[in-house]
């Protein structure tokens, strides 16, 4: 499918989940919570949300600076908001903007396979995050509320699936076997040399530093740890905007409902996040408009990300795309005579570069 279909076909799946969970939960009753927004509330949400962003940027720079590159903290975080705008309307479950993260440290001279590497590592720790939050909330959910045998049956397989996708990483990861290489084989990618080759590259360094920077990867962990107590206290101050003072219960089923929404790849999550925030919010005993009011200051708050990064791209966009696209035709033209190479035609030696 094309990407311009893809992206409009996810954008109207989105927008019918939305539609409905709006008619379902009812326009006016969201509308009222909205009406008691505590003003103070949201702006202290602004500033924790905020720390966390500058939490991954800074846990961004401690890979970097252990692969041997330094680039300035500010960038980082202007790279994570213009990571985050493209991830935020490309249907990617929100994953679409980590190639542009890597695509931008380019600006700073870091070799292509290590700057996806450590967008990998980055990403992968959040990812992780994500999972654990969505695995360890559905069996939370499972053990204190009380929910149909159906329901408990499909809850309990998501959070299978979920855990067994951490063990399956880590466990390749950690024994120093690929993990996307494979899959890419496996998706029918085999043919396509040059872009394995890149893969190849980037997931050694990958292990490299699973394995050999513990120091490192010790306090990337940590900084993911305070992300997420971060995390927890965004979500609290994210229902004390509409007037709900959440017990912790309640925050990790909004957590959890975060996470499984995240994974769907539709852009922003859009209808899926509300419905998921509403199922949460019904599931706790809470009304459901509460859910999908959150759901709202949350996209408030992720607007603005999506703000910082398109002022990024109006200060830097024209010349940095004009930049990656020549690299892109080299790159293709070079993915070009190695497949002529690999079907028996000319016999052409691409240059390696990193």
């Amino acid at each position: 499918m094309k990407p311009g279909v893809s992206l409009l076909f996810s954008m109207l799946v989105g927008g019918s989940i939305l539609a409905l969970v709006l008619a379902l939960v009812g326009i006016p009753d969201i509308l009222a919570t909205l009406s008691s927004m505590d003003l103070k509330f949201l702006v202290a949400m602004f500033l924790i949300a905020l720390l966390g962003r500058f939490l991954i940027a800074y846990r961004w720079s401690c890979i970097l600076e252990a692969m041997g590159h330094h680039v300035p903290l500010l960038n980082l975080l202007w790279y994570y908001f213009t990571g985050f705008t493209f991830g935020y309307v490309l249907p990617s479950a929100q994953m679409g903007g980590e190639p542009v993260r890597a695509a931008l440290l380019k600006r700073h001279d870091v070799p292509i396979a290590t700057a996806l590497s450590s967008v990998v590592i980055d990403a992968s720790l959040g990812f992780t995050t994500t999972l654990v939050l969505g695995s360890a909330g559905l069996v939370i959910m499972l053990l204190t509320v009380s929910l149909s045998l159906k329901l408990r049956a499909l809850l309990l397989l998501v959070a299978a699936l979920l855990a067994a996708l951490l063990v399956v990483y880590y466990s390749r990861i950690l024994s120093g076997k690929p993990v996307f290489a494979p899959l890419f084989r496996f998706l029918g990618f085999g043919r396509r040399i040059y872009l394995l080759r890149k893969i190849a590259q980037m997931e050694e360094k990958v292990i490299t530093f699973f394995h050999d920077k513990r120091n490192a990867l010790a306090e990337v962990m940590l900084l993911s740890a305070v992300g997420m107590a971060a995390l927890f206290m965004e979500m609290w101050l994210a229902l004390a905007v509409i007037g709900h003072q959440a017990t912790m219960l309640e925050i990790v089923a909004v957590l959890t409902g975060l996470s499984l929404a995240y994974l769907v790849p539709i852009p922003g999550s859009m209808g899926v996040q509300e419905a998921a925030q509403a199922t949460a919010a019904a599931a706790m005993k809470v009304a459901s408009s509460v859910g999908v009011a959150l759901s709202i200051v949350l996209r408030i708050r992720d607007v603005a990300w999506v703000l910082i990064g398109a002022l990024f791209l109006a200060l830097h966009g024209p010349r940095t795309a004009r930049r990656l696209i020549s690299e892109y035709a080299q790159d293709q033209r070079v993915l070009g005579a190695e497949m002529e190479q690999h079907l028996g035609g000319a016999r052409v030696s691409p240059p390696h570069k990193e």
